[in-house]
């Protein structure tokens, strides 16, 4: 009876039960075709090059292998050898005798759509190739290569949307905070909304450090012609970074905008203020290493007592015992120079 229910059991409705391991066996048999494939194409694609091939089927083979594999730098640079012989027949193409001042414009006008056409569908091939692959070099590179070619034809508002939708997705995206800088500076945005921009992703997470990193960027610029107000504006900043520290005291970056922030500090009470507040802050919190080192920093940058300074390190050596040979070479040598 057992016999005939387990049978029952491996043959629902007329159909034997595939085994695990058989399913395992097509899955490695389906991938080794698929990889053989993959090398048959990139074999095909890479003699076509050596061979000067820059036609329509090289570019198709382009987009099937780049959709595979984004990476593939020397397949990319391929694409734009294309991109850019395609160009050229267009324009030659359409280079007849001109018999009237409107055929010619009329024949450059065309020669002008077909180009951007091109150079559309371009920004869509890459831009559905950032939402698999946010973080690949190469498809940020082309798309700046695109945009750079379309020139003033280029929907920089579109791009910035681009950027903070993929900066919605992953805040600490680099290769976007990269590519946003480059549409910044092309599109002739205001640095003040990039700044409104920047303190909008870090009240959502003060650990975002690109936003930081950003920040540093902006405000010189804004102020790039009135040093006065930037000197107060950088004083400010220091009110806003400590709302960081009480948050998560452990949290680097933040602390790492305020190195920043001393570095181009020059006001001797703004610097005692902060030392007052490490020394605050370690009392809610006296082993927070990012605290203490700053403290370290701070004393030597106000030129007091190095002793303090020295008591400070022999704590952290203890509580960051991973990075003691760092606070011993930071003890040993002015603490200016680390």
């Amino acid at each position: 009876h057992k016999l005939v229910q387990s049978s029952r059991f491996r043959q629902m409705h007329g159909r034997r039960r595939i085994k695990k391991s058989e399913v395992d066996q097509a899955k490695k048999i389906a991938t080794a075709k698929k990889i053989e494939k993959y090398k048959e194409i990139t074999s095909n694609i890479m003699l076509m090059r050596k061979n000067g091939k820059l036609d329509e089927e090289a570019f198709e083979l382009t987009t099937n292998v780049l959709t595979i594999n984004p990476e593939f730098y020397t397949i990319w640079n391929y694409r734009r050898e294309i991109l850019l012989h395609l160009f050229s027949q267009i324009t030659s193409k359409t280079e007849e005798p001109k018999t009237t001042p409107d055929d010619e414009q009329k024949k450059s006008v065309d020669i002008q759509t077909m180009v951007l056409t091109c150079l559309k569908k371009e920004l869509s091939f890459t831009e559905a190739a950032i939402q698999s692959h946010p973080k690949s070099y190469w498809i940020w590179n082309h798309r700046t290569w695109t945009t750079e070619k379309l020139g003033s034809d280029c929907d920089w508002n579109r791009e910035l949307s681009l950027c903070s939708k993929m900066l919605d997705a992953d805040r600490r995206n680099f290769h976007c905070w990269n590519y946003r800088r480059y549409v910044l500076e092309k599109g002739k945005f205001s640095d003040v909304d990039e700044l409104a921009y920047t303190s909008k992703k870090i009240e959502q997470s003060f650990s975002n450090y690109s936003a930081w990193h950003q920040r540093s960027k902006v405000l010189p610029k804004i102020y790039a012609s009135d040093p006065e107000s930037l000197r107060k504006a950088l004083d400010k900043e220091f009110e806003f970074v400590v709302q960081a520290f009480y948050t998560d005291p452990s949290d680097q970056s933040a602390w790492f905008y305020h190195r920043w922030l001393r570095s181009e500090c020059k006001s001797r009470e703004i610097l005692e203020h902060e030392l007052d507040m490490c020394n605050d802050l370690l009392e809610i919190e006296p082993e927070s290493k990012w605290t203490l080192t700053t403290k370290a920093f701070l004393i030597r940058e106000l030129g007091k007592d190095l002793s303090e300074a020295y008591e400070v390190l022999d704590l952290l050596k203890k509580i960051d015992p991973d990075r003691k040979n760092f606070y011993e070479s930071f003890a040993s040598i002015s603490l200016s120079e680390v």
